[in-house]
């Protein structure tokens, strides 16, 4: 998980390299958050 989404990059991010690893972390937390709506809806609709 923590290769996937690196919270901390090894090397010290430029101005691209800094917005990229924004835009990866960004996007990982959405996915993470459509996936808990998604398996939520799903639990407790099934009731």
């Amino acid at each position: 998980m923590s290769g996937a989404y690196p919270l901390f990059p090894a090397a010290p991010p430029g101005g691209d390299e800094l917005l990229a690893s924004l835009v990866v972390q960004f996007l990982g937390v959405v996915i993470l958050g459509l996936v808990a709506i998604a398996l939520y809806r799903r639990f407790a609709g099934g009731r």
